[in-house]
């Protein structure tokens, strides 16, 4: 399980120069006016750069079954929607429509469920790593947390949601010029594909290490999105059960008021806590101060604790700080693994 918190930054009192408002105005407007300009020539240059790829496919180069040539502006709008224009400008409309173009490529069949990852290499000689998977929370930050983590120095993040239509094999069988899925018909499917474009190139070891540890990561943002449900029924049922512990109510010490456990436990559950991970344990032994043996029970985990593969003596041993000869009805302690999902 994870936490999430926030902080605040005040800024010392001062006297900023109080600027007149005829002046703010049009400065206002000039900076509207440049950003609505930058957009102006984004938008045309991805109009260009969807000629290119129209004029690629002439060439023999072809587009998946369920997409057409009449696609492509909007295959490249969308692809490129999140860019600020100060990303996009600068690059070459035949760059712009092969990075759009090969993530279309490796999307064309994926199996419900999974995630395809890859590593090229760009026409600059730096690698990009491309990931097509459904859109769910966490990714980004997971992922360039992964890069990260190997010690790999990354660029730019190219992060697109696209909806496509794909049959019972994968197959996309159309793609459609919209952000949500339910607008597109039965059937359709809203992708996040990502484009990861490292600051340099990798050998072949490297690349594989990195794409086997991108599909851990997503298989964990996986199972983390699906059982948040679950996390959050188990959770609520503990509290339930506390509230019926026979427990001494008022007791000195917080962590053994099942009442305050089970407030404690609610507002965890509600929206204040991101659950990562869960798994019943069943303690045996510990008499006097004797620590317990931890026993961790099959079929119970959720998140990133689902798998019962990893329930060897380290994955199913509770944290040094849980493991306190003192029993308390709730122990809040740090993990002693660093999450895969962020």
């Amino acid at each position: 399980m994870a936490s999430t918190t926030g902080s605040s930054v005040a800024a010392a009192p001062g006297t900023p120069a109080r600027a007149s408002s005829d002046a703010a105005v049009p400065a206002s407007l000039t900076e509207l006016a440049a950003l609505e300009a930058a957009r102006d020539e984004k938008r045309e240059l991805l109009e260009r750069a969807a000629q290119v790829a129209a004029q690629g496919l002439s060439r023999g180069k072809g587009l998946p079954a369920g997409c057409t040539p009449t696609d492509l502006p909007a295959l490249l709008r969308r692809y490129y929607w999140s860019e600020p224009a100060a990303e996009v400008l600068g690059h070459d409309p035949a760059e712009l429509a092969a990075l759009a173009l090969g993530h279309l490529r490796l999307a064309e069949v994926r199996p419900q469920g999974a995630a395809t990852v890859d590593v090229e290499r760009a026409a600059d000689g730096r690698a990009v790593v491309r990931i097509i998977t459904d859109d769910m929370p966490f990714l980004v930050d997971s992922v360039t947390a992964e890069v990260v983590r190997q010690g790999i120095a990354l660029a730019h993040v190219v992060h697109p949601i696209v909806v496509v239509t794909r049959g019972v094999t994968g197959r996309i069988e159309a793609f459609c010029d919209s952000a949500e899925a339910g607008a597109c018909g039965p059937g359709a499917l809203t992708e996040s594909w990502m484009a990861v474009v490292l600051d340099g190139p990798l050998d072949d070891e490297a690349a594989a290490d990195l794409v086997a540890g991108l599909r851990t990561v997503l298989a964990d943002v996986r199972a983390v999105d699906e059982d948040a449900q679950r996390m959050r029924a188990r959770v609520m049922d503990l509290a339930e059960r506390l509230e019926q512990h026979p427990g001494a109510a008022g007791a000195e010490d917080p962590a053994d008021d099942p009442a305050e456990a089970a407030a404690l436990l609610r507002w965890l559950a509600d929206g204040s806590f991101v659950f990562l991970g869960a798994r019943d344990v069943d303690l045996a032994g510990g008499r006097g101060r004797a620590r317990a043996t931890e026993r961790p029970v099959p079929g119970t985990g959720l998140g990133v604790l689902r798998s019962d593969t990893d329930m060897g003596a380290a994955a199913g041993r509770l944290p040094e700080a849980a493991r306190a000869p003192e029993q308390h009805l709730m122990t809040v302690t740090k993990a002693d693994a660093r999450s895969t999902v962020h």
